[in-house]
């Protein structure tokens, strides 16, 4: 595994993971978490790629496939 920032090529498996996340965190409280409620948009990806404030980063494996992340 090799830890790095994320890019914007990286952008549709970070998208899919948030929302297997959003999926986990709606079956196991459904009082509080909502199926429309989206969890990033791509305007908020992209600003997070281009800001000094915020930061991603992703896990990646030998294939350059997105494991994890944290932001």
């Amino acid at each position: 595994m090799e830890i790095r920032n994320v890019k914007k090529e990286d952008e549709k498996e970070v998208i899919k993971i948030l929302l297997d996340m959003q999926k986990l965190h709606i079956k196991g409280r459904k009082d509080i978490f909502k199926k429309e409620n989206f969890i990033i948009a791509k305007e908020e990806f992209l600003n997070i790629l281009n800001s000094n404030e915020k930061e991603m980063i992703v896990a990646i494996d030998k294939n350059d496939k997105v494991r994890g992340l944290s932001y």
